[in-house]
């Protein structure tokens, strides 16, 4: 069976090459040469092919990764399309035969505006607790009642589930070894199960946020805060679903 370097009609250990097609335009009387598509292939020493990159003329890329098993066989690939000169972003996860693809900056920022809010809530809860230690005054503290230490407490858990999401993807992409996509799908598996615990937790937060607001826990403005939080918390879901993170 030809390799995939062969099949590309390469002889030797190549271990990359690049493609390029242009077009020429004549331009009162000069011929400008206009790119049109390009394309790099990446083999391994076995002559698969474990890259390709496909370059558009409006400079996007999509990349394709392949990650084989110890038989040769192609396990997983994973392509992501960059458009770098629109208002618009796409990912494309391929797994055991099913395509995964969103595209949209809108959604990204909806996803941002959560991570902030989430972010901001350990700040406030330092800050709170930095407060309360310095001030020492026993009238200023909340009841001595369960609930709204354990509502709070929650809320924290899940945001520092959301934080520390992004850290194993950014860990790969910082130090791993690139050209090894299963090392990308571990940090990937971490990063997704990190956020899909936080979202089974947040669902909670309603229900404390609910609870707080009828037994008129805290201050207006916390109760208001901790409300945001909890609406954040919801959201999770469907925003995961949207983003196919519900089907690994």
């Amino acid at each position: 069976m030809r390799t995939d370097r062969e099949k590309h009609e390469l002889i030797g250990a190549v271990k990359s090459v690049r493609a390029e097609k242009a077009r020429f335009d004549d331009q009162g009387g000069q011929l400008t040469e206009r790119p049109l598509l390009s394309h790099t292939s990446t083999f391994n020493q076995d002559g698969c092919l474990i890259e390709q990159v496909n370059r558009n003329p409006d400079r996007s890329e999509w990349r394709t990764i392949n990650d084989y098993s110890d038989s040769g066989k192609v396990d997983q690939f994973l392509a992501d399309y960059l458009k770098r000169t629109s208002a618009s972003l796409g990912f494309v996860l391929v797994k055991d035969g099913k395509i995964f693809f969103q595209k949209g900056y809108g959604y990204a920022g909806i996803g941002a505006a959560g991570f902030l809010i989430f972010l901001s809530f350990p700040v406030v809860s330092m800050i709170g607790f930095v407060r309360r230690r310095w001030r020492k005054a026993r009238s200023e503290l909340q009841p001595a009642t369960g609930e709204p230490h354990l509502a709070w407490g929650m809320a924290t858990l899940v945001s520092l589930l959301v934080v520390i999401t992004p850290l194993p993807v950014l860990t790969w992409m910082l130090f791993g070894d690139h050209s090894r996509p299963s090392q990308f799908r571990a940090a990937f598996h971490i990063s997704s199960g990190a956020l899909l615990l936080a979202a089974l937790l947040g669902l909670t937060l309603s229900i404390f946020a609910g609870v707080a607001w009828k037994r008129g826990d805290w201050t207006n403005v916390r109760r208001l805060y901790y409300s945001v939080v909890a609406l954040a918390a919801l959201l999770m879901v469907p925003f995961l679903y949207h983003w196919n993170l519900l089907r690994f």
